[in-house]
């Protein structure tokens, strides 16, 4: 039987992951991993996790480097993938806060407060995109991602929300607003604006401001 038992397992993990185990004990460590499903299951856990380090910490790699510890170290204080998850998750979104709503609340003038709010959204899109992308595209297969990026949905319509203040389209009118202004406000649309036609930082917000203002303009030119 290999020395490595199942209870100790999770000590060697992390330098099996890293590459710092001897040849003779990264052996036993195979052998023992193909007898051995749990540890094989606890080590699929532990790849995921690495996944979701580099994913997560991309905007910063020196997290470990100023926390003072290895990257390996902190396999060692979080008992599953969703710990991992939630604290690399807290310090992403303390580190890149998405605009305050609060500050768009305060501009009266619905069409003043898009022409703030869509540059200043799409700043936070810019500085965040690899994180962004990496999440929308793991949302719909990874349990953790589900549950931290539905605040970010929240977040999404209590914007469009505080959007649609002061207009005052009623029925489909108010229901193409709607969605004209949730569709400007869409990571998808930047992303494509920016990157699959090449606008630049200032015709973006120009270009879906304007869209907004001419589908809440439409009803009033056909009065």
């Amino acid at each position: 039987m290999s020395r490595y038992e199942c209870i100790d397992f999770k000590v060697v993990l992390s330098a099996y992951l890293d590459g710092e185990l001897a040849a003779p004990g990264r052996a036993d460590a195979d052998r023992h991993l193909l007898a051995c499903r749990q540890c094989r299951d606890l080590l699929e856990n532990a790849e995921r996790s690495d996944e979701a380090i580099r994913a997560l910490c991309a905007r910063d790699p020196a997290f470990a480097e100023r926390a003072g510890v290895r990257r390996s170290t902190l396999y060692r204080h979080f008992p599953d993938e969703a710990s991992l998850f939630d604290a690399c998750s807290s310090h992403w979104n303390a580190a890149n806060p998405p605009p305050d709503l609060a500050e768009w609340a305060g501009i009266d003038d619905p069409d003043e407060r898009l022409e703030r709010a869509l540059p200043e959204l799409y700043g936070f899109y810019r500085r965040t995109e690899p994180m962004l992308a990496n999440l929308l595209r793991d949302e719909a297969t990874n349990e953790n991602v589900q549950r931290h990026f539905g605040a970010f949905r929240g977040y999404m319509d209590a914007a469009r929300n505080v959007l649609m203040q002061g207009r005052h389209d009623r029925g489909q009118a108010r229901s193409r607003v709607r969605a004209a202004i949730g569709h400007a406000l869409a990571f998808e649309t930047w992303r494509s604006l920016v990157r699959e036609q090449g606008l630049g930082n200032v015709q973006d917000a120009k270009l879906m401001g304007g869209f907004v203002r001419a589908t809440a303009g439409a009803r009033a030119a056909r009065r």
